[in-house]
């Protein structure tokens, strides 16, 4: 996310997308408050991010985009991308959007995710090898296998709860065993 404040900085043109964004951040960043750009120099734009103290909330703390951890900036950018991509002709490609996150960080992230793409307002294509977005994800009626062997084409397996009810495990445990799925 080396150019999100570019793209940041694009996106805030259109401010009812940003106005959703922000409520959106508000519910999974404690304190947080707003965006503001501050100027650096001639050729540069600082992004930073607002907090309020939680005992004092006029006394508001500012930190640049860049200072934030890992986890804080890939949580933004992924809030980014579902409120300021929803309801247009895109189709988000995502590849393991947990990292550098903790499952409670990441889950609000997903269900609200789900719930787009479910009201027709997103479609996405998540790659994912953590347990439980798997079993979340593949348990659902838009969850997909895709599977590969040396050689061969990708083969596309529709996924439902039935693998899992068949044997009483998890589909991760069932993908962790390797009996998921046979090509033969």
């Amino acid at each position: 996310m080396d150019n999100y404040v570019s793209w940041y900085r694009y996106i805030s043109q259109d401010q009812g997308k940003v106005a959703e964004l922000i409520q959106g951040l508000k519910q999974v960043l404690n304190g947080f408050v707003s965006f503001k750009f501050e100027q650096y120099g001639d050729k540069y734009t600082i992004l930073k991010l607002r907090f309020a103290n939680d005992s004092d909330r006029k006394n508001i703390i500012e930190y640049s985009f860049s200072d934030l951890s890992d986890g804080q900036r890939i949580l933004i950018a992924l809030y980014t991308l579902l409120y300021c991509t929803q309801s247009e002709d895109y189709t988000l490609c995502i590849d393991e959007p947990e990292n550098f996150l903790a499952l409670p960080e990441i889950q609000p992230w997903l269900l609200q995710l789900y719930d787009f793409c479910d009201e027709g307002k997103l479609q996405t294509l998540l790659i994912s090898h953590h347990p439980v977005l798997i079993n979340y994800l593949l348990a659902s009626p838009i969850g997909y296998w895709f599977e590969r062997q040396s050689n061969t084409p990708v083969r596309v397996k529709k996924i439902s709860n039935k693998e899992a009810d068949n044997s009483g495990l998890a589909i991760s445990e069932l993908i962790e065993r390797g009996w998921l799925y046979d090509p033969a």
